[in-house]
């Protein structure tokens, strides 16, 4: 999801298809910083307008790709 964090009505709709769908990456794009807010909806990246296409699809990439996995040492 991409999300202007400025827009209320964005906001409250990232956090109901937050409750829905948990693991929805959501992308900010904004002309403000990231915020106490966006940092609580745990957004996969924030990008800054003006921004280079190249610079969202970059930031898009990275949100939708897995998690690392967690490697378990077993002794």
């Amino acid at each position: 999801m991409l999300l202007e964090p400025v827009s209320r009505a964005g906001v409250r709709l990232a956090r109901r298809l937050q409750f829905r769908l948990p693991r929805l990456p959501i992308l900010c794009v904004s002309i403000d910083a990231p915020s106490y807010e966006t940092r609580q909806l745990g957004v996969g990246g924030h990008v800054m307008k003006p921004f280079r296409r190249s610079q969202l699809e970059q930031a898009i990439e990275l949100a939708l790709s897995p998690a690392p996995e967690v490697l378990e040492v077993r002794r």
